[in-house]
């Protein structure tokens, strides 16, 4: 049964506006302006309040299998629905066993069964002796790897040095999928643990616990892996930033085309060191929250697109292990719980400082979407995605109360704090899992479900190993162009022929006339067998998407077709290029006869349409599967 939701604020990929969702069986439809609605349609009007695409958080300690007295799926995805996330990527340790093999893997996913409120996904691990497991959890279907640069906080999920990461690269570069870096190298902040030590400092001073984990020990962290990246061209995705410091080089290295992303949590967004008490451990994490200014550097970055995007590291633990008692920042668990209330953390700083509802959904929703692959499936309020999607108040204000967290544990820094905006509701898939009348109400059924990458496609991984040069005469045959070749190998790796698909359109349509000319010369007129400039597996593929034409014994048709095809090149000055696969004679005569009506800009448009067809279809013969 169709249904409508409608709001005077809907954020969509063309901004925000007064719009309704046409929802049927869970799926959005139309998105449309509410007077268009099909008459008969049950609708429910949000008024004011906004409707933004469902939030993803790609940065998420579930703890389960193995921890859930820390947390578990049942209350992890209880703590999102509340705070309108839709979609969470859990990291692959602080449970047991770490996801870092197939086989705990299948163990997490079997912990998940019967339990999640909202959908979930899984990241591997990378450790350090886990390289032989990296492609196998891909062709399992996680979305990319996790790992760390130092000791993390637990003996099973092992720290990886520079030369174990290099035996994992080449394989994490072939499979095409991001690597999650926690940035932080160990000897900066060795020598700043030994000078404290030295000097007697108390531990329970926060100024002591951010002296112990200075900028540095990102900073050298974050230069080692853009040089990494720069030498093996895999993803690269820095987890939690928290210096701005490294804003500059990270702008850099983007702007050199590194494939790198980067994320920060809204915990360095909203609090400063200088408002952090002393003894409060509750506000301890990894790395630290840094002083004012920085704050501030971090908001310009985010804002300018240096950070992508903002992820909560949502880290609880029992209650015990956040040292309250005594204090004392070298002994407490580092990690903040916010889920539920992260939505309204962020925008409390984002609208005094400008930012609008849309730059927020992108943050949030959007850009963790595509970090993890899921670009296709979240992240937007699109036609034919999932109705999933939160109505957010941001006129509300509200005091975050431990109630309100919903976590395993009611212990967060953002108890008693006054925010900006509230989570009326959150659908996922077109049913409320959430909804806010009076107390919190979630839906008694379990709905979440476990997103998976389709596995790997042997062949794009072999392609994304491939120097660039190899890589470009690979794929030259699907297209022609030797411009679009070489812009295409640039673009790796790929962990999806989607992804492939889709840098080959944005390549091809970014190039000029004479490299569209080099790619329409590598075809042969229909209904022969040879070309100008062509590599012999392209005339292959050539005959075999004419085989329908060539195989016609219609000797007038034929006759038609090569007196057309002489009457095009005579207009418009090269060959009459149509995408042939399965079409007759006949069929692509009357085509030819159609276009030779066109102006010769209006025709130009139409062969780089076919082209762009084309070339679609033969990455797909390429790499063995259906397009």
């Amino acid at each position: 049964m169709a249904q409508a939701f409608v709001s005077e604020r809907v954020v969509t990929a063309e901004g925000v506006r007064r719009a309704a969702l046409l929802v049927e069986d869970g799926v959005i439809r139309a998105v449309c302006a509410p007077e268009e609605l099909p008459a008969g349609v049950p609708a429910t009007d949000f008024g004011r309040r906004a409707i933004l695409p469902g939030l993803v958080d790609s940065h998420v300690h579930i703890n389960e299998p193995g921890r859930t007295e820390w947390e578990g799926f049942a209350t992890a995805t209880r703590a999102a629905a509340a705070g309108g996330y839709t979609l969470l990527v859990d990291m692959p340790l602080n449970c047991l066993p770490e996801t870092t093999t197939v086989e705990a893997l299948e163990a997490k996913r079997e912990a998940a069964q019967g339990k999640t409120l909202v959908d979930w996904a899984a990241w591997g691990g990378a450790v350090a002796d886990n390289q032989a497991d990296i492609l196998p959890l891909a062709r399992a279907g996680v979305p990319g790897y996790k790992c760390f640069l130092i000791y993390p906080g637990c003996d099973g999920f092992t720290m990886i040095d520079r030369e174990q990461l290099e035996r994992a690269l080449p394989a994490i570069a072939a499979g095409g999928r991001p690597l999650l870096v926690h940035a932080e190298l160990a000897e900066p902040i060795d020598r700043a643990i030994a000078q404290l030590n030295a000097e007697c400092a108390d531990w329970r001073r926060y100024a002591t616990y951010l002296a112990s984990r200075p900028d540095e020990a990102e900073l050298e962290a974050i230069r080692m892996m853009i040089g990494l990246c720069r030498r093996y061209g895999f993803r690269l995705h820095i987890v939690h930033l928290a210096t701005a410091e490294a804003v500059e080089e990270l702008r850099a290295a983007k702007a050199e085309g590194l494939p790198i992303t980067v994320e920060t949590c809204p915990h360095y967004l909203y609090f400063a060191a200088e408002e952090i008490a002393d003894g409060a451990t509750t506000l301890k994490c990894a790395p630290p929250i840094r002083g004012r200014e920085n704050r501030e550097a971090l908001w310009r970055a985010l804002g300018e697109g240096v950070i992508d995007m903002v992820v909560t590291d949502h880290s609880p633990c029992p209650p015990e292990m956040k040292r309250e008692a005594d204090g004392r920042f070298d002994t407490a668990w580092g990690g903040i719980a916010s889920l539920s209330v992260a939505l309204p953390a962020v925008w409390t700083g984002a609208a005094v400082r400008g930012f609008g509802l849309e730059e927020v959904a992108w943050w949030m929703s959007t850009a963790p979407a595509r970090l993890a692959g899921l670009g296709e499936i979240a992240g937007a309020l699109t036609a034919g995605r999932e109705a999933s999607f939160v109505v957010f108040d941001p006129e509300a204000e509200q005091e975050v109360r431990a109630e309100d967290l919903h976590t395993r544990h009611a212990i967060s820094p953002y108890v008693g704090q006054r925010l900006r905006g509230r989570v009326e509701a959150t659908y996922l898939r077109g049913e409320a899992v959430f909804r806010r009348e009076g107390d919190a109400k979630f839906a008694e059924a379990v709905r979440g479900r476990e997103w998976t990458h389709e596995g790997l496609n042997e062949t794009l991984a072999a392609w994304n190993g491939m120097t660039a040069e190899a890589a470009a005469e690979a794929v030259l045959p699907c297209c022609g162009s030797r411009v679009w070749a070489a812009g295409l190998a640039a673009r790796r790796p790929f962990a999806r022929p989607a992804e492939l698909f889709a840098a080959s359109d944005e390549v091809w349509l970014g190039l000029g006339e004479q490299e569209w000319q080099e790619a329409f010369d590598s075809h042969p007129r229909i209904g022969q067998r040879h070309a100008q400039a062509a590599t012999a597996r392209s005339l292959s593929w050539s005959e075999g998407e004419q085989s329908a034409a060539m195989a016609s014994q219609d000797d007038a048709a034929k006759a038609a077709l090569a007196e057309g095809n002489r009457e095009y090149e005579a207009r418009f000055g090269r060959i009459f290029l149509v995408c042939a696969s399965g079409k007759s004679t006949e069929e692509i005569l009357a085509i030819l006869r159609a276009r030779m009506g066109n102006t010769a800009e209006a025709e130009l448009r139409e062969a780089v349409e076919q082209q762009r067809q084309i070339t679609r279809l033969r990455l797909g013969r390429w790499l063995d599967i259906p397009t």
